[in-house]
């Protein structure tokens, strides 16, 4: 609909009333000038009337006086008609130019506003357009966010499974090399550990010269003199035609200047105990001299201080640098340059198990050092 073509509500109602307006004045001016035509009639009537009484004056003579107030009265009133005529014209005469005037205004107002309007329609209409023009483009971007987005989606999910497939196969590789370094590291253990069976004749570091299979305990002939410390394990054999008979195992619970009492801690065959004479070994217990150790690589269980003063507390010798009068290397994880320099110089190897179970310590003194 085209608003500019509109003529308000209320211009019309000010056209209807301005239209009553006129007509009531336009009523009242006929009404006034009918009035003013029938006195005027009366007024005609009344010089007939004169003519009339002239002719019969001398009859009216006797009412002259009365007749001649009579007829001054309808004069005065004939002159106020025409008086009161005469300011109803100038009065309905000042209203009609008055209206006109407010009409003038009233309509040049009317006019700006509808330019005023239409101006702002015109102005609304092309705002409506920039808008349906910037919606349109609004929509574009928004369709094509939504397609980036579904892109980039796509590409998040792709990368996750990607990484998930590369984890996957991450976590069994690294399994695949963590059962191959423990298949290796068992099997450099066992290396070792029969590189030192093989390369270490057994034979005596004591004897038993008392025991007690009944409250399970020894006496051996190794003491302080013989660099012994108490918590030192021993395994028990014997040979017998030729063969070795290994009967048991103990642990050195007290320790004198040339003998030490012993606890026994497995018997292997109950009707072959303990006896004096049997002999005694442990693959790093010399009794002729102080063993030295040194100590590579990261460890497990303990700390290399810990070993360290386990080792010199138990009677060993620390040795900071490797050499020719070092009689053994704990070696740990990451210790290859020393493994390497140690079967140059013909060092015995020990890992951290080894050297616990080796019997040279006590086990509850490793416990107790932990805490």
């Amino acid at each position: 609909m085209d608003y500019s073509q509109r003529t308000p509500a209320w211009l019309v109602g000010l056209f209807v009333v301005f239209s009553l307006a006129a007509a009531a004045t336009f009523g009242l001016f006929l009404y006034r000038h009918a009035q003013k035509a029938g006195l005027h009639e009366q007024h005609e009537q009344l010089k007939a009337d004169i003519k009339v009484l002239r002719v019969y004056a001398a009859e009216l003579e006797a009412a002259k006086q009365p007749l001649e107030q009579q007829i001054g009265a309808r004069v005065q009133l004939a002159h106020d008609l025409e008086a009161d005529d005469k300011q109803t014209i100038d009065d309905v005469a000042r209203l009609v130019a008055s209206n006109q005037v407010s009409l003038k205004g009233i309509t040049e107002d009317i006019d700006k506003e509808i330019s005023t309007a239409a101006d702002k329609l015109k102005e609304m209409k092309e705002r409506r357009g920039e808008l349906a023009q910037e919606e349109t483009r609004a929509h574009a971007n928004e369709r094509d966010f939504d397609d980036r987005r579904a892109q980039l989606r796509k590409k998040i999910e792709d990368l996750k499974q990607e990484v998930e497939g590369i984890k996957k196969k991450g976590r069994k590789e690294n399994k695949d090399l963590d059962d191959r370094i423990v298949q290796l590291e068992d099997r450099v253990r066992e290396l070792i550990r029969q590189r030192e069976i093989d390369s270490k004749e057994i034979h005596s570091k004591g004897e038993i010269v008392q025991a007690s299979a009944s409250e399970g305990f020894v006496v051996i002939n190794r003491g302080q003199k013989h660099n012994l410390r108490k918590g030192t394990r021993f395994t028990v054999f014997n040979r017998r035609g030729g063969k070795l008979i290994v009967k048991g195992a103990i642990e050195i619970t007290r320790v004198e200047e040339m003998i030490s009492v012993g606890r026994v801690l497995q018997e292997t065959d109950a009707n072959d105990p303990f006896i004096p004479n049997d002999s005694l070994f442990n693959p790093v217990y010399d009794p002729e001299k102080v063993k030295g150790f040194a100590i590579r690589g990261d460890f497990s269980q303990f700390s290399k201080d810990e070993l360290r003063r386990f080792i010199t507390e138990s009677g060993g010798r620390y040795d900071e640098a490797l050499s020719v009068n070092t009689d053994y290397l704990v070696a740990g994880e990451r210790s290859d340059a020393a493994l390497q320099q140690a079967i140059k110089l013909g060092i015995s190897i020990l890992s951290e198990e080894q050297l616990i179970q080796s019997q040279l310590f006590h086990l509850g003194d490793f416990s107790r050092s932990k805490q």
